[in-house]
């Protein structure tokens, strides 16, 4: 059986949170937007309501382990600073990485259908500002090849 996070992984998040305190950014973004295999998704970045819920608030759900701090970034054009920390999230048999952000300033967000859940996920622009920023960074790092391929699974994809 092939695991999908987006019809198996949103229930849960859906049933566990509630609803408008979080929103996936990042890789699971792309995946509304462009065919971009599952497999090289990494990690799924969520972004958490500080004022809604704590750390200690995700940390102690059953399904969440290895909860550990990954330390602050600023995100979406430095005006977004969130307090990021890393786990396994186990849904039915699988383990997936999560890195939740933690931050009581919202971006705007726009909402998907998919298998009748309404998704709260970053904008487009926000998403491909990001990539632009992370592309355009003069300092290299490992981030700067994948977000190059992704910008340019946009453009071939004619969605920017």
């Amino acid at each position: 059986m092939q695991f999908n996070i987006f019809e198996n992984g949103l229930t849960w998040f859906c049933k566990n949170l509630k609803e408008k305190s979080w929103y996936l950014i990042g890789s699971s973004v792309d995946y509304f937007h462009v065919d971009y295999p599952i497999s090289k998704i990494n990690d799924f970045d969520i972004l958490i309501d500080s004022t809604i819920y704590t750390p200690n608030d995700i940390s102690n759900l059953n399904d969440v382990s290895e909860f550990d701090y990954w330390g602050s970034v600023n995100y979406i054009n430095e005006k977004i600073k969130c307090d990021v920390y890393r786990s396994l999230l186990k849904l039915d048999d699988t383990n997936i990485t999560v890195d939740w952000m933690f931050s009581d300033t919202q971006e705007k967000v726009t909402f998907k259908n998919f298998k009748k859940l309404n998704i709260t996920i970053q904008t487009l622009k926000g998403r491909i500002s990001v990539l632009r920023q992370t592309v355009n960074n003069k300092i290299k790092s490992e981030a700067q090849p994948i977000a190059k391929d992704r910008l340019d699974s946009y453009y071939k994809k004619n969605v920017i």
